[in-house]
């Protein structure tokens, strides 16, 4: 099973520079994870610990040096909710 959809991967590979907003949902939530994240480019908004999850913003290029971590469970856009 993939880490995110092949929706955000094509939209990765036709823009690769345009900045997005996701939600990197992963094993745990430290600081190795943290600092490979800002390795990889993103600037990281917040971070939770309840659900590890850290929303981030940067270049979609540089989710290709997250992909393959094992820590990493799920990547998500980072969109507005809406309650019914």
């Amino acid at each position: 099973m993939s880490k995110c959809t092949s929706e955000l991967l094509t939209r990765i590979a036709r823009e690769p520079s345009e900045g997005l907003y996701l939600l990197l949902r992963v094993a745990e939530a430290g600081q190795v994870q943290r600092a490979a994240i800002e390795r990889a480019g993103f600037v990281v908004r917040h971070q939770t610990t309840l659900v590890p999850c850290f929303a981030v913003s940067g270049p979609g290029h540089a989710l290709n040096a997250l992909l393959n971590e094992p820590w990493l469970v799920r990547v998500e856009e980072d969109r507005p909710v809406e309650a019914l």
